[in-house]
Formats: C-alpha cells, structure tokens, sequence
C-alpha cells in the first residue's frame, strides 16, 4: 500500500535510454509472464512510481540528465518496498558499489542473461502476489 490506501500494481518497470535495448528486454519479460511498462527516462519512470505502479525496476546505469543510481535513490524515497535492479554494459566495482550503497538490491551485465530475465520476471510476481495479500489480509 501506498500513503492514502491506494494499492501498489505489480510489474516491472524498464528504464534504458536506448529504444533497442528497452524494447528487447521489455518483449523477453512479457514472454516471461510479466507485465512491463517501459520507460525513455527517469522522470517516466517517476510518474509511474508516484502512480503506485511497478514493483521491479530495472534500470540502466548511464543515462542523461539522471543516471540509474540517482533515480534508484530517487525511487527509494518515494516507495523504498520497490526492489530496483541495476544494469549496464559497463559496470565496474566502483558503480557496483556505489549500486548498493544506494539500496539497489542488484546489479547485472548486459546484455542480460535469460537466467536474469528469469528472475526479475519472478520477482515482479512475487511481490505483487506479497502486495495483493497484505491489502487482503490487512498486514
């Protein structure tokens, strides 16, 4: 639940300022059994999260005007149950560390794996399936 009862609604969020890359990933999940909404930017990705949507975010690390570790923080104030997930083709130790610091609970290579894509299909559903039982069962 969100501050004013509204539901959190499950799915994945993808955020890559590459059209190529976003609308890869986001067609390998929805093969996968999850519902994705894709996103260009991080102020989309903001709106959605403010609208109580999505429960996974994955994010790409380089992107204009707000890369992935600035809006994971971003988004970690404003909903901190999203589980935001951080992937690039550039990681180092460094932005891997600095990943974490920020309360971003993963971080993976690209191009993503079909393991990976497995999991993030599989926790978008699970903590939807988690949020609709705490809005049944009060807790």
């Amino acid at each position: 639940m969100r501050d004013g009862g509204v539901m959190n609604q499950g799915g994945v969020i993808i955020v890559d300022d590459s059209s190529d890359d976003r609308e890869l990933v986001a067609r390998q999940l929805t093969r996968l059994g999850a519902e994705v909404r894709s996103c260009s930017s991080a102020l989309e990705v903001l709106a959605l999260v403010r609208q109580g949507w999505g429960s996974v975010l994955l994010t790409d690390l380089h992107m204009p005007g707000m890369d992935g570790i600035m809006l994971s923080r971003s988004v970690c104030q404003l909903r901190p149950e999203l589980t935001v997930i951080l992937m690039s083709g550039a990681l180092t130790d460094d932005s891997r560390h600095a990943a974490h610091r920020a309360g971003i609970a993963m971080t993976v290579d690209k191009p993503l794996t079909d393991e990976v894509l497995q999991v993030v299909a599989r926790m978008g559903a699970w903590q939807d399936l988690r949020d609709q039982r705490r809005h049944a069962f009060g807790y």
